[in-house]
């Protein structure tokens, strides 16, 4: 059974808040009371906030506790469960019509639950908002600009996630259709398979502006083959739902890509042109995503890749510019000069 505690102040709120903002913490005592303070500090006031403790060691709780405002309420899961479980324990708890997600390292910008809310009532399609982050810590400064139509991050979700996970706010009538929201048999790459299972139900979208500044630091625990193997399942289930079972060769190139871990090798990007073709043809024929985003998509991936492959030389500015998929790619005149003096320079260098 979950206790439920309100910090300092057992009385309950007389009406239901507008936003329920869960935050799991797990060992986070250097950062956790300025990811607290910038939600107490929201300009909607109207929310309460669910912090579950997922088992800390550390002086976590006793910050928290610290915290004399009625609209904290500590949860204390005992032993480490994990981010999937304390999340879908905190989201069952919730309260509130929109439900606001918040990682315990992270600072939500003081407008971030007004924004959302603002956007989620004047868009009664959107069940899913995120936001743009921008990196405080090490490094800092670059901005994650994901993609804010519905329509281009349905197929962007073929490559990788396409909102970042602490920026959401989700309607809570929609959590319904879900039972348990996130699948626990995902140690990685949870809220990947949340969007890509949410689309299916409902539209997803962000707000083209930052308001959410995403921590890094030391104290992260970075799992990458293991990310790379959940995030493939992810993948693997688009796949499928275009009716293409890869092969081993195709399914390496598509992970690779994905992954942002090219080749510097002809036959890397000969296979992702073929690759790109296979998906975007066999998307006309099924119709699983706009055809038109789809095929944008697929082509602007396909210019990064190249770029990414200019020390190959000319040969890579001959295989751009004749290839069927350069015809979509929307480049500016700056990018594309850069990228045809970046394959001469490679060649000069060879």
């Amino acid at each position: 059974m979950v206790k439920r505690v309100t910090v300092h102040n057992c009385q309950t709120q007389a009406h239901d808040p507008r936003v329920t903002v869960v935050m799991p913490v797990y060992n986070c005592e250097r950062f956790v009371a300025e990811a607290i303070e910038s939600i107490l500090s929201q300009t909607l006031a109207d929310f309460e906030f669910i912090i579950i403790d997922d088992g800390s060691t550390d002086h976590s709780v006793e910050i928290i506790e610290s915290y004399r405002d009625s609209r904290i309420s500590l949860i204390r899961n005992g032993a480490n469960l994990g981010l999937s479980e304390s999340l879908n324990k905190g989201f069952g708890l919730a309260r509130g019509e929109y439900v606001a997600r918040m990682d315990s390292d992270d600072v939500s910008l003081p407008e971030r639950l007004t924004r959302q809310v603002a956007f989620m009532e004047a868009h009664a399609e959107i069940g899913i908002c995120g936001t743009w982050v921008e990196i405080i810590g090490e490094p800092a400064g670059h901005v994650w600009r994901y993609p804010t139509a519905p329509d281009v991050i349905n197929c962007m979700h073929l490559f990788g996630p396409a909102l970042a996970h602490p920026s959401v706010m989700m309607r809570r009538e929609m959590l319904a259709k879900f039972g348990t929201l996130y699948d626990t048999s995902f140690k990685r790459a949870q809220d990947f398979e949340l969007w890509v299972r949410a689309s299916e139900y409902t539209s997803l979208a962000n707000i083209g502006e930052v308001q959410l500044h995403y921590r890094r630091h030391d104290q992260q625990v970075v799992h990458k083959e293991e990310q790379l193997v959940f995030a493939g399942k992810v993948r693997l289930l688009q796949l499928y739902k275009l009716g293409i079972i890869p092969s081993p060769e195709e399914f390496k190139i598509h992970q690779s890509i994905s992954q942002w871990r090219f080749e510097v090798d002809r036959g890397f990007l000969e296979n992702t042109e073929k690759w790109f073709s296979k998906l975007i043809d066999t998307n006309k024929r099924v119709k699983v995503f706009s055809e038109t985003t789809f095929s944008e998509v697929l082509c602007d991936r396909w210019f990064e890749v190249c770029d990414a492959l200019t020390e190959l030389g000319p040969w890579t500015l001959k295989k751009f510019f004749l290839s069927p998929l350069s015809c979509k790619v929307k480049l500016s005149w700056r990018r594309r000069v850069a990228f045809f003096l970046n394959c001469l320079l490679f060649r000069r260098r060879g």
